[in-house]
């Protein structure tokens, strides 16, 4: 973390998964597979250790399988936790007001298009007369949020497949 003050947010779409014609119950594909090992291996070449509180995950077994991949390259103190208002339609709202008051990092789980959703939230605070920040989410991608002590979000960096 570059500044000890933030608190960072990790928010990550789930890695490709087969479609529901493929396997109706939607498991990572084998390229969403083999682009979650490059994103891990990129986050741990990182001089930054990612630590996070949890990796929190909707539950959706693409997002599940991915937040366990993430697990090798990310130091939790409680790993894995299911959550149902990260599914692809849940109110950001309930998210964003959660976020508030939590001073630890987090890494969530997700799809869209509630990340995207949740992020325009996140940054409607701090950037309501200014250019927000663009976030673009790509399959088993890690967009890092931090919030300063001024409770504003920015984007701080980004790893892709």
């Amino acid at each position: 973390m570059d500044n000890d003050d933030a608190t960072n947010l990790y928010l990550v779409q789930h890695a490709r998964a087969l479609t529901k014609d493929e396997d109706s119950s939607r498991p990572l594909s084998k390229q969403g597979v083999a682009d979650m090992h490059r994103v891990i291996k990129l986050l741990s070449k990182r001089k930054d250790v990612v630590r996070v509180r949890e990796i929190r995950h909707s539950g959706k077994l693409r997002s599940q399988q991915t937040a366990e991949l993430l697990c090798e390259a990310v130091e939790t103190k409680h790993g894995l936790v299911e959550d149902a208002y990260l599914v692809p339609n849940a109110d950001p709202s309930v998210w964003a007001g959660m976020l508030l008051g939590c001073a630890e990092d987090l890494m969530i789980v997700g799809h869209m298009p509630h990340l995207a959703k949740l992020a325009e939230r996140l940054f409607v605070m701090g950037y309501a007369t200014k250019k927000r920040p663009e976030l673009t989410f790509k399959n088993g991608g890690v967009i890092c949020l931090c919030r300063n002590e001024m409770g504003v979000w920015r984007k701080r960096w980004a790893v892709t497949p």
